[in-house]
């Protein structure tokens, strides 16, 4: 049974990755000049990969946490100059990035105020980006936060519910060692 519910975990959760390869990759389509193409679709697949790296370790418990930080930090800085002027101005490509690294931000760490500034970082990010490309500020932002909050919505909720599972599954496991130590020490009794 836990097998299959960690797939199910796991599956559910690539569609945060799918959906981070998919809305960018609508920027890869509208661009015209080969070499951003190029350039964006590397940048877009480092964060994918290192997004799905960041998914499969929430629920993977023995993957150190400090490596999957570092790694998510430097694909999520690549993929900003690499996949940020993707076909700028008809197509937020970064601003959907800005929304998986908004939504991931919880997954990276246990504490409240770095996952917040990871989200903050991530809006500024977008904000930035549609500055530099000189595009609207505020679609980058809605579409950063919206994706974001759907996102680590249904993503925190697989996630947490995996954690219960497992909590479950520790408690059962303890109490029958304390059944199976009761019962020794009523054999010797």
């Amino acid at each position: 049974m836990l097998r299959w519910a960690r797939l199910a975990t796991l599956a559910t959760l690539g569609m945060t990755v799918l959906t981070s390869l998919v809305m960018p990759g609508v920027g890869l389509l509208r661009e015209p000049d080969p070499l951003p193409v190029v350039l964006g679709a590397l940048g877009i697949v480092l964060f994918a990969a290192a997004l799905a790296g960041v998914l499969y370790a929430a629920v993977t418990p023995s993957v150190d946490p400090g490596v999957r930080r570092r790694v998510f930090a430097a694909a999520t800085m690549a993929s900003i100059p690499l996949a940020g002027p993707l076909a700028v101005p008809d197509w937020q490509t970064w601003a959907w990035i800005g929304g998986s690294v908004f939504a991931t931000a919880p997954m990276l760490t246990t504490r409240r105020w770095p996952a917040l500034a990871v989200m903050a970082a991530a809006t500024a990010a977008s904000a930035g980006v549609a500055l530099w490309a000189g595009d609207q500020v505020r679609p980058y932002v809605a579409i950063t936060v919206i994706l974001g909050l759907s996102t680590l919505t249904i993503s925190g909720l697989q996630v947490w519910l995996w954690n219960l599972l497992i909590e479950a599954q520790e408690g059962r496991a303890a109490q029958a060692r304390l059944a199976a130590v009761e019962e020794r020490a009523a054999l010797r009794a």
